[in-house]
């Protein structure tokens, strides 16, 4: 019955289950069947895209969130990305040069300079494991 069940369905439509069996779903305009124009699909493990799709590849401007709030800013061209940033959830914008947070020279974190708390030249002083807090691991 099943081997029956699967010789009627097209490939798109297995693609599809599967995609949905998978916790994948999307919202927006499609065409012959595929994701084309500006949508949103949410991913397996929680990632969500929104922005521009071109025969179900992400297409043009859109953005990932991750679950833990990060998101990456890009561009894509047919499923392949050509630029784009990656934001931390506190709103740091990764920098691959002149990164000047927790550096040699500075190392103070993001909210920290947020905050306005001056540099120290004094060493962090972190406690061993499981010296003060003993539900550490």
């Amino acid at each position: 019955m099943e081997v029956s069940l699967a010789k009627e369905m097209q490939t798109d439509d297995i693609e599809q289950l599967l995609k949905q069996l998978n916790g994948e779903t999307y919202t927006g305009p499609e065409r012959k069947g595929k994701a084309h124009g500006e949508g949103k699909k949410v991913l397996e493990g929680g990632l969500v895209y929104e922005g521009g799709f071109h025969d179900g590849f992400f297409h043009g401007n859109g953005a990932i969130t991750f679950s833990d709030g990060g998101k990456f800013v890009g561009i894509w061209n047919r499923g392949k990305m050509q630029q784009g940033q990656f934001h931390f959830q506190d709103g740091l914008c990764y920098q691959s040069t002149n990164w000047d947070y927790c550096s040699p020279q500075d190392r103070r974190f993001w909210d920290e300079v947020q905050q306005g708390q001056k540099f120290s030249e004094a060493p962090r002083i972190y406690p061993k494991k499981g010296a003060e807090c003993p539900s550490c691991d």
